[in-house]
């Protein structure tokens, strides 16, 4: 989201959006978001434990033990706040880019994961019905950790 807002403002050649939406929260005509109560059920769950919390949600994005061990260590090298993942939860849930993305008239590229469970792979039919390029690889909502992911 944050890219679509960018590339709004500045001028650029190109945006490539990584398992990204214009629009995170399901709404009677946005049908690939997600429901707004799962991501209030995710913050409360922070809430309780938020290194525990993230560690469960890397650990549903990807199966490599190896990058699990690696994202953990990340997680306690590196703390978040609660209140820097509540802001940013708040974002995604009232900030709506559908119309500022479609108004983009800069090639557009996208690459989603096909068991993405935050960014439903149906979204990619959107984007090709926008002429968006998209890419859909076997990977979670962090496709950057997927052997098959290029730039």
């Amino acid at each position: 989201m944050l890219a679509i807002n960018i590339a709004n403002k500045v001028s650029i050649s190109k945006l490539i959006l990584v398992a990204s939406t214009p629009n995170f929260v399901r709404t009677d005509n946005w049908e690939f978001g997600i429901d707004a109560n799962n991501f209030e059920q995710f913050s409360d769950s922070l809430q309780l434990n938020l290194s525990k919390g993230l560690k469960r949600f890397v650990s549903l994005q990807t199966k490599d033990k190896t990058q699990i061990k690696h994202l953990n260590q990340t997680i306690d090298n590196y703390p978040a706040t609660t209140q820097a993942l509540n802001q940013g939860l708040n974002i995604l849930l009232k900030t709506n880019l559908i119309k500022t993305l479609e108004s983009l008239s800069v090639e557009k590229e996208v690459i989603l994961g096909k068991n993405d469970t935050l960014v439903p792979n149906k979204i990619a039919k959107w984007y090709q019905q926008n002429n968006i390029k998209t890419q859909l690889l076997n990977t979670g909502h962090l496709p950057f950790l997927c052997d098959d992911f290029l730039l």
